[in-house]
């Protein structure tokens, strides 16, 4: 700063000092475009400064930042915004790239970091510096790698997703240089949707495969309620930790890895079974034991699940397991008004032909090779989410908003879903109201396809029967009431 003063003139000059670090900004290519640089919470300074060649570098003072690439220059960069920590003389290093999806990992070895994974794309999230008001940061998605000061505590606010339990609030305060790991689940809730009485098509109108499947008729099914997602692993566990308490279930005393009912009926393994199941459990001591989820597959539908095990659940939740006909109809009937025709899909998303963006089946004539079991979370075919790509779909592929015409998931592939209905010949006899199917048998029913069964097995009226004592990696179930 240069001055010039008169003779007569005098002039105080007040410095202020801050100390500073400096930002280093590295592209694996030469690129050129503009960074806007936000201090978060503080005085909220902005920062500006042109990005050419492969190396950025400006001096800031202590504090949390933000930086941003302006889409509108010449040149792209990934990822388009970071967070950073400047600290007093020390250099902070991020690594962008002009295309693919950089690491930061290398770049936060010096910094004090939280690392926030979720289960959905939908996830929105709110750190709050409590020290601070004013350092407010949003994020969403799966994952988010964030910067914080040190010793100071920030709790992370999780907003609230339809249909979704909201994960509850943490707070988190940790040491110069420490990192932290933190993962939540939005978990689906037990939710039902009203199917209005009425007429349905019950059967195959089409005659696709008529030697497993009884001709169609048209009935009248009183209204029901039936559950907008399959059951999941999280759900059941909690169902299970409840039996146990109550002496309805036991475990340990029997086949490794298999919750029974006090009749010795077999009702779902565990992962000590040694097969890939989605439900754990810890053994406390004293004979006493907590199941819980695998963690990631939460949201995933519950798997070796018998059918003693999916009618144990809904009895015990105060609910029971759909007819094949309410089924049907919750699953492929269109809803009409007075006076329309009746139309029933084939599929269990409103539509008569399929394809690998509407339901989680196999696509191609060829055996899937897989060590672990293909399920994907429940109400994943959202129109949101990306199927993941392959040697033949390099591009990734968004699902389709595949609900039935009432407004349920997954209801063709995925899993089979048990009901209640025995199998036998001539299952519905003469009635044309509301049809239960035979009172007894050797064999339940399940239906809707799951993710190793081809486009023939994922039609509405496909159905397998099965031993209600059957345990698999395919069938689960849904509820109804």
């Amino acid at each position: 700063m240069n001055l010039t003063i008169s003779g007569d003139q005098n002039l105080n000059i007040k410095v202020s000092y801050s100390y500073s670090g400096k930002l280093t900004v590295k592209s694996d290519a030469a690129g050129k475009g503009y960074l806007r640089i936000n201090e978060i919470g503080g005085s909220g300074k902005i920062f500006q400064g042109e990005f050419k060649g492969t190396e950025f570098n400006m001096n800031l003072p202590e504090g949390v930042y933000q930086g941003t690439f302006d889409d509108k220059g010449p040149s792209r960069f990934t990822p388009k915004s970071f967070d950073f920590v400047i600290q007093k003389g020390k250099s902070q290093l991020i690594t962008v790239k002009t295309e693919g999806v950089t690491d930061l990992s290398p770049t936060l070895t010096n910094t004090t970091s939280i690392t926030v994974k979720t289960n959905t794309l939908d996830a929105k999230y709110t750190l709050q510096n409590l020290r601070s008001p004013d350092d407010k940061r949003e994020f969403r998605g799966k994952q988010a790698v964030i910067t914080i000061l040190p010793n100071k505590p920030y709790e992370l606010i999780f907003t609230p997703i339809a249909d979704r339990e909201t994960p509850a609030q943490i707070t988190i305060e940790l040491e110069q240089g420490q990192q932290k790991q933190i993962e939540v689940a939005y978990l689906a809730k037990l939710l039902l949707l009203a199917v209005p009485e009425g007429n349905a098509i019950i059967g195959d109108p089409f005659n696709d495969v008529p030697e497993n499947e009884r001709p169609p008729r048209v009935l009248y099914i009183y209204g029901f309620n039936i559950g907008i997602y399959e059951i999941t692993n999280a759900q059941y566990a909690v169902w299970l930790n409840k039996a146990i308490g109550e002496n309805a279930i036991v475990y340990g005393s029997g086949k490794k890895g298999v919750v029974v009912d006090t009749l010795g009926h077999p009702l779902c393994k565990t992962t000590e079974s040694g097969d890939p199941c989605g439900i754990e459990v810890q053994r406390n001591g004293f004979g006493a034991f907590t199941f819980s989820s695998v963690n990631g597959k939460e949201n995933h539908p519950l798997i070796y699940v018998s059918w003693y095990g999916a009618d144990q659940f809904c009895k015990g939740m105060g609910y029971r397991l759909p007819t094949e006909a309410e089924w049907e109809k919750a699953a492929g009937m269109k809803v009409t008004q007075p006076g329309e025709p009746l139309k029933k899909y084939r599929y269990g998303f409103g539509r008569d032909d399929i394809d690998s963006s509407w339901a989680n089946y196999r696509s191609m004539q060829a055996p899937i090779k897989y060590t672990t079991p293909l399920t994907t979370e429940v109400g994943f075919y959202n129109g949101v989410n990306l199927l993941p790509t392959s040697s033949k779909q390099l591009a990734p592929m968004k699902t389709h908003l595949a609900k039935s015409p009432i407004g349920a998931y997954d209801m063709s592939g995925n899993v089979w879903e048990w009901i209640s209905d025995w199998d036998g010949p001539n299952s519905f006899g003469q009635s044309n109201a509301n049809l239960q199917g035979p009172t007894m048998g050797s064999n339940k029913i399940a239906k809707g396809g799951c993710y190793d069964s081809l486009a023939e097995g994922v039609r509405v009226a496909e159905r397998i029967a099965s031993p209600p004592d059957h345990l698999d990696a395919f069938t689960g179930f849904r509820i109804a009431n």
